[in-house]
């Protein structure tokens, strides 16, 4: 990236980041400018900013400038900045998961800032700062500046757990963790949760073979169920074949009555698929409950003649205080009066013809 003659002469790069719209954002001694990495070319130069510190992405996806003399900027929908200034002279920024503004100054304080009410909170005493003294924690082989842990020793938290881990942000991930009393807590609920899921396998020794026995079971009991309800379907296809009757060189297939909503359409299709051609469906059902159900399946080379199952299922479905459709080759309708499946069943003869 050739930033000559771009921004001010000796400028030197202080940060960079990219945001999640593909802006590389370069923050310098003497500015700040955008620079589109798709297109590889500089986008906005902003040259009165000063001397850059450190930059940021919120939630809307717009972008946070700190700088050691001038204060805060955000970038604007129109990719201008807006200041704010705030009297101190910063040389860091971050940005937490709830989008509070985090920054240190150059005196060695902390601070917080909710842009929503554009105030600045000091930290120093909460974060053993005190002028240029930084407060260093080490817990092994890590070493941070301003742990922010607020106890005397690692000791006084207790118990970790980690119970979340996400991504909120480009290059942000958010972990949530419980400590002391809120671990314990979770345990016993989790060893309450066990006994009780143990109490429903009589309290097998195994719980996680019992557990993986019972899933087994289930899938296999699950597979005979499809085995059988397509067994099901395949008969019901060839006996309602078998009764089919012949109006005009055209196959008539009915099915009437008590019977559930997956098995009409499933026999619909698979009579669509014994008798592909010169072949019409007629189906005016109603499910356990009591609500009714009009299927019609005409078969492509009906269709091309001027047929069409949704137009039909439609006009029909009015009967039966109800409404649907779908495609020219098959449709379906619903509705709340059983009553007017008689009606329903005879206004849809009358519209293929037959």
């Amino acid at each position: 990236i050739d930033l000559n003659g771009q921004v001010e002469p000796n400028a030197t790069v202080t940060k960079l980041y990219e945001d999640s719209h593909g802006i590389l954002w370069i923050g310098l001694s003497k500015g700040l400018c955008s620079y589109d990495v798709r297109q590889k070319r500089i986008k906005q130069v902003y040259p009165d900013v000063g001397h850059v510190m450190g930059i940021v992405e919120n939630k809307e996806g717009l972008i946070w400038i700190c700088t050691q003399d001038n204060g805060l900027f955000q970038t604007t929908a129109d990719e201008k900045l807006r200041s704010f200034k705030l009297d101190k002279n910063f040389s860091c920024l971050s940005i937490a998961p709830d989008w509070i503004l985090w920054l240190g100054t150059c005196d060695g304080g902390v601070y917080s800032y909710d842009p929503s009410e554009n105030k600045l909170v000091s930290y120093n005493e909460a974060c053993g700062m005190n002028g240029n003294q930084v407060r260093v924690i080490r817990y092994g082989d890590s070493v941070e500046l301003c742990g922010g842990t607020h106890v005397d020793n690692t000791g006084n938290i207790g118990m970790l757990k980690i119970v979340s881990e996400s991504s909120i942000a480009a290059g942000i991930r958010r972990i949530e963790a419980i400590t002391g009393e809120r671990v314990e807590k979770a345990v016993e609920e989790m060893q309450n949760t066990l006994r009780e899921i143990g109490a429903m396998f009589n309290n097998t020794p195994n719980l996680v073979q019992a557990l993986k026995k019972s899933i087994d079971e289930n899938a296999e009991l699950k597979h005979q169920a499809e085995e059988y309800f397509n067994e099901r379907v395949n008969n019901l296809t060839r006996e309602l074949l078998d009764k089919a009757y012949d109006v005009h060189g055209i196959k008539v297939v009915e099915l009437q009555g008590l019977r559930l909503p997956e098995v009409v359409k499933n026999v619909a299709f698979a009579v669509r698929a014994q008798s592909p051609e010169h072949t019409v469906f007629i189906g005016a059902t109603f499910d356990p409950a009591g609500k009714p159900l009009l299927t019609v399946m005409v078969t492509e080379d009906l269709v091309k003649e001027g047929m069409n199952a949704s137009s039909t299922v439609r006009e029909a479905a009015k009967l039966i205080q109800g409404g649907g459709g779908g495609q020219p080759g098959f449709a379906q309708a619903g509705g709340k009066n059983k009553d007017g499946i008689a009606g329903a069943y005879e206004k849809m003869r009358s519209a293929l013809g037959l």
